[in-house]
């Protein structure tokens, strides 16, 4: 774990940022076995990426109705 002073950052084995946190809340992270961001979650807020190979496709964010 680290900090700015501000902000609290944490990190996996393999050095990707697994969590934050501070004035803005807390963000948490999860990749997949190619180190490839699949979820980020911001105060509950969760926001999936979808890949194809070393390709983004796209993102799923929670829409308000």
């Amino acid at each position: 774990m680290t900090s700015d002073g501000v902000n609290t950052y944490s990190w996996t084995f393999g050095n990707r940022m697994s969590g934050a946190s501070g004035s803005f809340g807390t963000a948490t992270y999860a990749y997949d076995a190619d180190n490839r961001r699949t979820r980020k979650t911001v105060n509950g807020t969760v926001t999936r990426y979808l890949w194809s190979g070393a390709d983004e496709l796209g993102t799923i964010m929670p829409v308000a109705v």
